[in-house]
């Protein structure tokens, strides 16, 4: 597998209003750079201008859509929002004519690809991570009777943010970040899939993967792709916390998010542990990230033209 070296000045973007922003390759570049500053052996097994992860682009300026469309040229943008985070959203770009023209409302549970304005042939995936199973068998198995009690009187009565600030305050302050991210390991396989699918065909790069915050379930999904192509450990739990600096003018707005949620304060944070523990599960309950990619369905094959597409696929900018 062809190694790549990144140097200082490569690939740096500014944005005005999309925070979080980064080539993944870069990153983890600068991380080895870091932790080796003779560069002795330095490379790593991906390429640069392929896999791009951020916050929540909805309310990107006509500059920011200037670089993300012709500088960057992404073809294909992964978010794995809620419904409810977009109608929360009172600038979601599924309101955002410049963002979503053709492809419709956010706020659904499809995963349907649909063609994007302003640039031909872009694509978007809309994916809730947090999907049925992981909502019903994680969450609800995780609570004990009495927080079950209230979650089903409150979706009887239809009080989603009742659910929701019951969930937060009863049970996810209990499982902590770690418990989260093992979580959707667990349950949400469905839903993984379907994300990381979109990286097994080349027509699709460069690729941007994004939640609310560019934290958790971008996260997850970023990792899981730099595991499979051997990243070093501690070079993905390096990108992960990044988020801490690429999320910092947020955190005001982060609290707010979180307000009436009962979400304890650790979420808010990207800590290394958090990452390193998940990591270690998933070693622990699947021995490699090939073997928990195939038990949710991504086959040999797919995971090969994955890794064959980040490694060897050229983007002209």
């Amino acid at each position: 597998m062809a190694a790549t070296v990144l140097q200082e000045a490569d690939l740096q973007y500014a944005f005005e209003n999309i925070s979080n922003f980064r080539d993944v390759a870069c990153s983890v570049s600068e991380s080895l750079r870091q932790r080796n500053p003779t560069g002795d052996g330095l490379g790593i097994p991906i390429l640069p201008r392929l896999l791009f992860r951020s916050a929540r682009p909805d309310r990107a300026s006509e500059v920011d859509l200037e670089q993300i469309t012709k500088r960057i040229g992404i073809k294909t943008i992964v978010d794995l929002r809620s419904d409810l985070e977009c109608h929360n959203n009172e600038e979601c770009a599924c309101s955002d004519s410049r963002m979503s023209s053709s492809v419709g409302s956010l706020a659904t549970w499809s995963t349907d690809v649909s063609p994007m304005a302003p640039v031909q042939h872009q694509k978007r995936l809309n994916i809730n991570l947090i999907g049925p199973r992981f909502r019903y068998g994680f969450v609800f198995g995780s609570a004990g009777w009495i927080t079950r009690s209230k979650i089903c009187y409150y979706q009887l009565r239809g009080m989603r943010r009742e659910v929701l600030e019951t969930v937060g305050r009863e049970v996810f302050q209990d499982i902590g970040l770690p418990g989260f991210y093992s979580g959707l390991l667990r349950y949400s396989g469905k839903e993984i899939t379907r994300a990381i699918k979109p990286f097994s065909y080349r027509e699709n790069y460069p690729i941007l993967v994004h939640c609310s915050h560019g934290k958790d379930r971008t996260g997850i999904i970023v990792a899981l792709l730099l595991s499979l192509l051997g990243v070093d450990d501690e070079l993905i739990i390096d990108d992960y916390t990044k988020t801490r600096e690429g999320m910092r003018s947020q955190i005001e707005e982060m609290k707010r998010d979180m307000q009436g949620t009962g979400m304890p304060e650790e979420f808010i944070d990207a800590p290394p542990e958090a990452m390193r523990m998940t990591i270690q599960f998933m070693r622990e309950q699947y021995k490699t990230p090939a073997r928990y990619l195939r038990s949710i369905g991504i086959s040999k094959r797919r995971q090969a033209r994955i890794i064959q597409n980040l490694t060897t696929l050229n983007h002209t900018a």
